[in-house]
């Protein structure tokens, strides 16, 4: 949240709150051996976190390559079921899925 001071009656010093609008969130489970699942969309990592009380202690957090779109991604391994990935999406792609055969380099890069 964000304050600031109104600027119709500034002398009174009370302050108003503006909320910062929050991006949609959306989770899956998806069975798997592997972390990442490939889901059309092209991703750069940018940190991990470990994660306290769980047996699988890491969380990767990754962003969409694509330019202006900023949708985050976090990855973690269920702690009650080792095969369980628990993927979290947060916002929308302004953009459609990356298809390796006809996108340029500047709009999807490969993540390693």
């Amino acid at each position: 949240m964000e304050r600031w001071r109104s600027p119709s009656n500034p002398e009174k010093g009370r302050m108003k709150m503006r909320r910062k609008l929050r991006e949609p969130r959306f989770c899956f489970q998806t069975r798997s051996d592997v972390d990442v699942l490939d889901d059309g969309y092209k991703w750069r990592k940018y940190g991990q976190k470990v994660v306290k009380n769980s047996l699988h202690p890491s969380r990767s957090y990754y962003r969409c390559t694509h330019s202006n779109c900023r949708v985050k991604k976090r990855v973690e391994r269920l702690s009650e079921d080792c095969r369980m990935v628990i993927t979290t999406y947060e916002g929308r792609h302004n953009h459609t899925p990356c298809d390796d055969s006809n996108s340029s380099e500047h709009e999807c890069f490969t993540s390693f």
